[in-house]
């Protein structure tokens, strides 16, 4: 398997099952920042923007806030454009995985989604429909009470 950087911090940020505002903006090299204005009291929300390597557009992480202390988190990163990590890297990567196809109701550019069900959660793969194969999105899942299950 040849090195890929994303690929690489995808995978750093996947172990494990937490996500923190510090462990996404570590491995990302980027700063994260409270998003007050979209945040409530049961989802806690920080965005940040280009790493400093230039992989990644954009990023959003949700948090439990106060009122729903379960343990899910979600994290959402655009891939730069400028990138292009093809499909077939992913799949010699991860493997085939589930493919997640849009509905007719999404938009047009809707990616194509490649799914890898984890113990703790999924990460999820957003290949572009426009003939590149390229990543444009990577969606870490971790899912409620993940923390309890990795430690048994």
């Amino acid at each position: 398997m040849e090195p890929n950087p994303l690929l690489d911090k995808i995978d750093a940020l996947a172990t494990g099952a937490t996500l923190s505002p510090a462990k996404v903006a570590r491995h990302l090299d980027t700063l994260l920042r409270p998003a007050e204005e979209h945040s409530t009291e049961y989802t806690l929300i920080f965005t940040g923007d280009s790493d400093a390597a230039g992989m990644v557009e954009s990023v959003e992480l949700r948090v439990p806030g106060s009122r729903r202390p379960d343990g899910s988190q979600l994290l959402i990163l655009t891939v730069s454009r400028d990138r292009c990590v093809n499909e077939s890297e992913i799949i010699a990567r991860y493997g085939h995985g589930e493919l997640s196809l849009p509905t007719p109701r999404q938009p047009q550019d809707s990616p194509v989604y490649r799914v890898y069900p984890k113990s703790w959660g999924k990460i999820s793969f957003g290949i572009a429909r426009d003939g590149s194969d390229c990543l444009r999105t990577v969606i870490i899942d971790v899912k409620a009470n993940a923390n309890d299950q990795a430690k048994r």
